[in-house]
């Protein structure tokens, strides 16, 4: 788990980052809700899971715009995610 002064080394490098801390905040009951194709193709989304696929999706040019980050990512792992969604101009949100 990221200790909590690599989270705030991390927030501090990129000041647009969002903390989402409960399962009750609107966005993330959005996000969860995506889980189903139902909802996916009524909302036209996509859901990517996965370090590596969103990594992929975000330097390839694909259209992103949040990506969800799990503060207990390994700090490296956290800033290349970072860097990679600020190049793609993606909004992004830690989730606790």
């Amino acid at each position: 788990m990221v200790a909590a002064t690599d989270v705030e080394s991390a927030l501090s490098r990129e000041d647009e980052i969002r903390e989402l801390g409960s399962t009750r905040n609107p966005r993330l009951r959005d996000l969860f809700a995506l889980q189903s194709a139902k909802d996916r193709e009524l909302r036209r989304l996509s859901l990517l899971e996965g370090t590596r696929f969103v990594l992929d999706a975000l330097r390839s040019g694909t259209p992103i715009s949040e990506v969800y980050l799990d503060e207990a990512l390994p700090e490296a792992r956290l800033d290349e995610l970072l860097a990679a969604s600020r190049a793609a101009g993606a909004e992004v949100f830690l989730v606790a």
